[in-house]
Protein backbone atom coordinates (compact mmCIF):
# COMPACT_ATOMS: atom_id res chain seq x y z
CA UNK A 1 0.00 0.00 0.00
CA UNK A 2 2.55 2.51 -1.15
CA UNK A 3 1.58 6.22 -0.65
CA UNK A 4 0.39 8.08 -3.88
CA UNK A 5 0.04 6.48 -7.25
CA UNK A 6 1.39 3.56 -9.38
CA UNK A 7 3.14 5.97 -11.86
CA UNK A 8 5.31 7.29 -8.41
CA UNK A 9 3.21 10.65 -7.71
CA UNK A 10 2.96 11.75 -4.32
CA UNK A 11 1.44 14.53 -2.08
CA UNK A 12 4.36 16.35 -0.07
CA UNK A 13 2.96 19.33 1.73
CA UNK A 14 -0.41 19.50 -0.13
CA UNK A 15 1.64 19.55 -3.28
CA UNK A 16 2.00 17.25 -6.24
CA UNK A 17 5.32 15.75 -6.98
CA UNK A 18 6.26 13.39 -9.82
CA UNK A 19 8.87 10.84 -8.31
CA UNK A 20 9.36 9.71 -11.93
CA UNK A 21 10.22 13.18 -13.15
CA UNK A 22 12.81 14.07 -10.57
CA UNK A 23 14.14 10.58 -11.21
CA UNK A 24 14.57 10.79 -15.28
CA UNK A 25 16.11 14.30 -14.82
CA UNK A 26 18.99 13.78 -11.96
CA UNK A 27 19.97 10.62 -13.46
CA UNK A 28 20.77 12.75 -16.69
CA UNK A 29 23.63 13.79 -14.60
CA UNK A 30 26.66 12.85 -16.46
CA UNK A 31 28.09 11.74 -12.64
CA UNK A 32 24.77 10.07 -11.36
CA UNK A 33 23.96 5.95 -13.06
CA UNK A 34 20.99 6.32 -11.10
CA UNK A 35 18.79 8.23 -9.06
CA UNK A 36 15.77 7.77 -7.17
CA UNK A 37 13.53 9.89 -5.35
CA UNK A 38 10.93 8.92 -2.29
CA UNK A 39 9.20 10.93 0.54
CA UNK A 40 10.33 9.66 3.95
CA UNK A 41 8.61 11.43 6.93
CA UNK A 42 7.55 14.20 5.44
CA UNK A 43 10.47 15.27 3.76
CA UNK A 44 11.76 14.53 0.08
CA UNK A 45 14.61 12.31 0.40
CA UNK A 46 17.19 11.64 -2.83
CA UNK A 47 19.03 8.00 -3.02
CA UNK A 48 21.92 8.78 -5.63
CA UNK A 49 24.27 5.48 -7.07
CA UNK A 50 27.71 7.32 -8.97
CA UNK A 51 28.47 6.48 -12.72
CA UNK A 52 31.50 3.97 -12.44
CA UNK A 53 34.35 5.73 -12.25
CA UNK A 54 32.88 9.42 -10.88
CA UNK A 55 32.35 11.09 -7.33
CA UNK A 56 29.27 13.78 -7.94
CA UNK A 57 28.94 16.56 -5.78
CA UNK A 58 25.86 15.90 -4.67
CA UNK A 59 24.88 20.14 -4.61
CA UNK A 60 26.02 20.31 -8.21
CA UNK A 61 23.64 17.23 -9.31
CA UNK A 62 20.66 19.20 -6.97
CA UNK A 63 21.67 22.13 -9.02
CA UNK A 64 21.42 20.54 -12.49
CA UNK A 65 17.55 19.79 -11.98
CA UNK A 66 16.63 23.02 -10.64
CA UNK A 67 16.31 24.70 -13.98
CA UNK A 68 13.88 22.01 -15.07
CA UNK A 69 12.16 21.09 -12.05
CA UNK A 70 10.08 23.36 -9.21
CA UNK A 71 11.85 23.95 -6.40
CA UNK A 72 9.66 21.59 -4.12
CA UNK A 73 10.47 18.93 -6.33
CA UNK A 74 14.26 19.13 -5.40
CA UNK A 75 15.20 16.75 -2.64
CA UNK A 76 16.04 18.51 0.93
CA UNK A 77 18.65 15.01 1.88
CA UNK A 78 20.38 13.26 -0.45
CA UNK A 79 22.09 9.83 0.38
CA UNK A 80 24.90 8.02 -1.66
CA UNK A 81 24.66 4.67 -2.15
CA UNK A 82 26.67 2.04 -3.75
CA UNK A 83 23.96 0.35 -5.70
CA UNK A 84 19.83 0.48 -5.00
CA UNK A 85 18.09 -1.98 -3.23
CA UNK A 86 16.40 -4.61 -5.60
CA UNK A 87 13.92 -7.20 -5.03
CA UNK A 88 14.01 -10.52 -5.77
CA UNK A 89 12.19 -9.92 -9.04
CA UNK A 90 15.04 -7.25 -9.62
CA UNK A 91 12.79 -4.01 -8.92
CA UNK A 92 13.22 -1.28 -6.71
CA UNK A 93 12.86 -2.42 -2.99
CA UNK A 94 11.64 0.87 -2.02
CA UNK A 95 11.20 -0.09 1.67
CA UNK A 96 14.90 -1.01 1.48
CA UNK A 97 15.81 2.17 0.95
CA UNK A 98 17.54 3.85 3.97
CA UNK A 99 16.39 5.98 6.19
CA UNK A 100 18.18 9.60 6.27
CA UNK A 101 20.33 10.65 9.50
CA UNK A 102 19.14 14.40 11.14
CA UNK A 103 18.85 13.89 14.74
CA UNK A 104 19.12 16.73 17.08
CA UNK A 105 21.93 15.34 18.45
CA UNK A 106 23.96 15.81 15.03
CA UNK A 107 22.74 19.39 15.30
CA UNK A 108 25.78 22.19 15.26
CA UNK A 109 25.49 25.80 17.46
CA UNK A 110 26.03 28.68 15.54
CA UNK A 111 29.94 29.71 16.03
CA UNK A 112 30.19 33.98 15.59
CA UNK A 113 28.08 36.41 14.83
CA UNK A 114 26.78 36.09 11.44
CA UNK A 115 26.19 32.31 11.81
CA UNK A 116 23.64 33.21 15.18
CA UNK A 117 22.42 35.90 13.07
CA UNK A 118 21.39 33.41 10.14
CA UNK A 119 20.13 30.82 12.88
CA UNK A 120 18.01 33.65 14.09
CA UNK A 121 16.66 34.46 11.13
CA UNK A 122 15.77 31.01 9.40
CA UNK A 123 13.76 30.96 13.17
CA UNK A 124 11.52 34.19 12.04
CA UNK A 125 11.07 33.11 8.51
CA UNK A 126 10.01 29.84 9.50
CA UNK A 127 8.22 30.35 12.79
CA UNK A 128 10.04 27.69 14.55
CA UNK A 129 12.45 28.97 18.03
CA UNK A 130 15.64 29.39 17.43
CA UNK A 131 16.96 26.71 19.19
CA UNK A 132 15.46 24.16 16.74
CA UNK A 133 17.59 25.95 14.27
CA UNK A 134 21.30 24.21 13.71
CA UNK A 135 24.23 26.19 12.13
CA UNK A 136 24.35 23.41 9.29
CA UNK A 137 20.17 22.48 9.30
CA UNK A 138 18.86 23.10 5.99
CA UNK A 139 15.96 25.51 4.95
CA UNK A 140 14.12 23.52 3.22
CA UNK A 141 14.05 20.18 5.11
CA UNK A 142 13.40 22.62 8.00
CA UNK A 143 9.85 23.03 6.53
CA UNK A 144 10.85 26.33 4.15
CA UNK A 145 9.55 27.05 0.44
CA UNK A 146 10.27 29.87 -1.73
CA UNK A 147 7.67 32.46 -0.10
CA UNK A 148 9.58 31.96 3.35
CA UNK A 149 13.12 32.18 1.16
CA UNK A 150 11.77 35.35 0.26
CA UNK A 151 10.85 36.61 3.77
CA UNK A 152 14.31 35.33 4.78
CA UNK A 153 15.64 37.19 2.58
CA UNK A 154 14.22 40.22 3.02
CA UNK A 155 14.89 39.71 7.12
CA UNK A 156 18.25 39.83 6.41
CA UNK A 157 18.67 42.69 4.20
CA UNK A 158 16.71 44.72 6.87
CA UNK A 159 19.90 43.06 9.15
CA UNK A 160 22.17 44.55 6.94
CA UNK A 161 23.10 41.34 5.29
CA UNK A 162 22.82 40.79 1.65
CA UNK A 163 21.76 37.42 0.05
CA UNK A 164 19.04 36.82 -2.49
CA UNK A 165 16.62 33.52 -3.06
CA UNK A 166 18.56 31.73 -5.46
CA UNK A 167 21.31 32.00 -2.45
CA UNK A 168 19.28 30.27 -0.09
CA UNK A 169 17.86 27.86 -2.82
CA UNK A 170 21.56 27.18 -3.86
CA UNK A 171 23.08 27.36 -0.20
CA UNK A 172 20.24 26.68 2.01
CA UNK A 173 22.04 26.30 5.32
CA UNK A 174 23.18 29.23 8.18
CA UNK A 175 26.70 28.50 7.75
CA UNK A 176 26.68 28.61 4.01
CA UNK A 177 25.04 31.56 4.05
CA UNK A 178 26.53 33.49 6.62
CA UNK A 179 29.73 32.86 4.62
CA UNK A 180 28.66 34.07 1.57
CA UNK A 181 27.02 36.95 3.35
CA UNK A 182 29.86 38.28 5.26
CA UNK A 183 31.89 37.71 1.89
CA UNK A 184 29.50 39.98 0.71
CA UNK A 185 30.19 42.36 3.22
CA UNK A 186 33.99 42.07 2.95
CA UNK A 187 33.94 43.21 -0.54
CA UNK A 188 32.54 46.68 0.58
CA UNK A 189 34.70 46.66 3.64
CA UNK A 190 37.79 45.95 1.20
CA UNK A 191 37.06 49.04 -1.06
CA UNK A 192 39.28 52.25 -1.40
CA UNK A 193 39.00 54.80 0.91
CA UNK A 194 41.08 56.08 4.25
CA UNK A 195 42.77 54.13 6.30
Amino acid sequence: DEVGRADGQVKLRGLRVELGEIDAVLTAHPDVAAFVSAVRDGQLVGYLVPAAGRAPVVADVLASGADRLPEYMIPTATIVLDELPLTDNGKLDRKALPEPAISVADRREPVGPEETAMCELFAAALRIDVTEVGADDDFFVLGGDSIMSITLVNAARRRGITIGPRDVFQWRTPAALAQIAEFAQEQVDDGPGPR
